[in-house]
């Protein structure tokens, strides 16, 4: 399979990484910056463009979108209606109408879209999914999320990044990998009261979010999530129900009360910067995602699973805009 790459940045590295392993053929890469398509072309012995009508018009089999997130949905559908298969970054996009248009496209072109949120892939998330499935926690009481990050004030500084209409904020940025993880596993809530403020950084967006949050079945939920502490600690998530509990660091199992689950070696932490991760997270999920273009698997992370989060995410804004408890009844 021959894949187009849209971005030059360091997530388009990741994914280019991850398919190379995986027998793709990394045919281009495009960029409005063309000095970034054609460093990282020459990496993968591709071609480079600067324009993404002109790529589009290439003979690829997919297309993968790495660019900032303001820009997605719009790259998705040109490339569902050139007529590829496209893969998108989280998120989907920045606001639901647009994950609909998506939606929509997806449709009435016939092409997949398929989202990435690689932490769904994992052995410790369809370990902990089957342990609450079958009912091992009994009834679901709590759960929290807690994702507390750094980032210098360089990581924004003349970017893209803590911009609203192209970064969205901390949640879309850093949060949506845990949050995503929590509707994966528990459903997307039926109810979010939320607060946003920007505690360090000289930014359009927030840097800190915290909500309280009502899960389908009546569980209780809490999150804190932030890029201006300190010093930045692994994710933690704790789901306990009146039968077990169990705690995840990031993707190892810490804590395992009452479940058949064995826990997880201790991985060390080291940020989640994607210019320091491996492209093993991304392999697992590009795994499923070429079976799915190639008609061997249904694809298991969908358009409507991301915009879920997404949906999730925008509710958080609009408690801490309007002062009052989100009920999110919309089926997307």
């Amino acid at each position: 399979m021959k894949a187009l790459i849209i971005g030059g940045g360091a997530i388009a590295e990741q994914h280019c990484q991850a398919l190379t392993k995986l027998g793709v053929e990394v045919y281009a890469i495009c960029d409005l910056n063309i000095k970034a398509a054609q460093t990282l072309a020459e990496q993968y012995r591709a071609k480079a463009f600067g324009d993404v009508s002109l790529a589009l018009a290439e003979q690829v089999d997919f297309v993968s979108v790495c660019t900032p997130s303001g820009t997605h949905p719009a790259l998705a559908i040109q490339a569902m209606e050139a007529g590829k298969h496209v893969v998108v970054e989280k998120p989907l996009a920045l606001c639901v109408e647009d994950c609909k248009s998506v939606i929509e496209t997806e449709k009435k072109t016939g092409k997949i879209c398929a989202p990435i949120s690689q932490l769904r892939f994992s052995e410790t998330y369809k370990s902990v999914k089957r342990i609450i499935e079958a009912g091992e926690l009994g009834t679901l009481v709590t759960g929290s999320l807690s994702m507390h990050y750094y980032r210098a004030p360089e990581y924004y500084a003349g970017s893209w990044k803590g911009t609203k209409a192209l970064d969205g904020g901390e949640l879309f940025n850093q949060g949506i990998h845990g949050l995503d993880v929590m509707c994966g596993l528990l459903g997307k809530p039926t109810q979010v009261s939320g607060s946003v403020v920007t505690r360090l950084h000289q930014i359009e967006t927030e840097d800190t979010a915290v909500a309280s949050m009502i899960y389908p079945g009546g569980m209780m939920g809490t999150l804190e999530s932030s890029t201006a502490v300190f010093y930045s600690t692994p994710r933690r998530m704790e789901i306990c129900g009146t039968k077990g509990s169990i705690t995840m660091i990031e993707d190892t199992i810490s804590v395992a009360e009452g479940v058949s689950l064995e826990l997880s070696p201790q991985k060390k932490f080291i940020t989640n910067d994607p210019k320091l991760e491996s492209s093993e997270e991304h392999e697992r999920i590009y795994k499923n995602i070429l079976a799915a273009f190639l008609g061997k698997e249904k694809l298991q992370y969908t358009t409507k699973d991301a915009a879920n989060t997404v949906h999730l995410i925008c509710a958080i804004y609009e408690s801490s805009e309007t002062k009052q408890v989100i009920t999110l009844k919309e089926e997307l």
